[in-house]
């Protein structure tokens, strides 16, 4: 098990999450990224850069991480990518 520290705490609520975001992961399954995005962008906070850990190629639009990310919350921001065979173990420890 991997223990959190006691300043992070679990929230479905996405004003409350992101409220005064400095920058975002992005952890939603591909397939699912586009609704999600659609359904959060207005509590991003303008400007803040975006780390994508997301894999893998939409089935609709054949489109990656990248194209989807700046479909929904446009150009204006910086992206990055993190991705490889299973590290999220590797990135908690």
């Amino acid at each position: 098990d991997i223990a959190l520290p006691k300043i992070i705490r679990a929230t479905a609520d996405p004003a409350t999450a992101l409220l005064d975001a400095t920058y975002i992961i992005h952890a939603v399954p591909c397939q699912y990224s586009r609704t999600f995005l659609e359904n959060v962008k207005e509590f991003i906070p303008a400007g803040a850069p975006v780390l994508s850990v997301s894999k893998g190629i939409e089935t609709t639009s054949m489109g990656f991480m990248a194209d989807i990310l700046k479909d929904c919350l446009g150009h204006d921001r910086s992206y990055a990518f993190l991705s490889g065979p299973s590290f999220a173990r590797e990135i908690c420890e």
